[in-house]
């Protein structure tokens, strides 16, 4: 590949007098695999060399465009501490709530523990994905909603904060298994590498 303008100074003609060349002896058959990108003003001698570049430059884009392992990260701690503080929020208007307030409580540890484990390990960050974008926004959301009919009356708002209580404890049991999750992935590699120690140690008979 190369650029039309130095092509054009190559051969001291203008850019459009060489586009125009190029394009000729392309449609004339005289150049048949070559390929004239007019936007970015390159020739290319073969269409397969400017589809290679084409795939490298928009792998590149999505490089660029996706965040980095840092980042993410950092997003991910951020999320988690937003959370833990409107999770407070909501632990403290619910004194007359006891089960409930339990329960939110038990969730806030949890999540400080994988907030934690994340910080420590930040391999694992890509396991709590889901965790950060979807079930804490939903579990503030169903709070905020039992907020909302706290003080109505009437079957219907008793239904809500019923079936929201429910599903609020099935929610901290997904917390809980999650950093069970993160613990036994450590667990595992642990007990590979004691079961590799193992069998050097009975190699060099001891």
């Amino acid at each position: 590949s190369a650029p039309l303008q130095r092509m054009a100074e190559a051969v001291r003609r203008p850019v459009n007098f060489v586009k125009k060349d190029l394009d000729r002896m392309i449609r004339q058959g005289w150049l048949p695999d070559a390929f004239l990108d007019d936007d970015d003003g390159m020739f290319f001698i073969s269409a397969a060399e400017y589809r290679n570049l084409q795939r490298r430059q928009e792998a590149a884009a999505r490089a660029e465009a996706a965040p980095s392992g840092a980042n993410e990260l950092a997003e991910l701690m951020q999320q988690c501490t937003d959370f833990d503080f409107l999770l407070g929020e909501h632990i403290a208007s619910m004194t007359d709530q006891p089960e409930l307030r339990d329960s939110l409580l038990h969730m806030r540890v949890t999540t400080a523990d994988i907030q934690n484990w994340v910080k420590a390990h930040p391999a694992s960050a890509g396991k709590v994905r889901k965790f950060a974008r979807y079930y804490m926004p939903t579990t503030l959301k169903l709070l905020h909603t039992y907020n909302d009919v706290q003080g109505q009356q009437g079957e219907n708002a008793e239904t809500i904060r019923r079936d929201i209580a429910g599903i609020l404890h099935t929610l901290n049991q997904a917390y809980d298994t999650l950093y069970d999750t993160l613990l036994s992935d450590v667990a595992m590699d642990v007990s590979s590498e004691i079961a590799a120690l193992q069998g050097m140690l009975a190699n060099d008979g001891l």
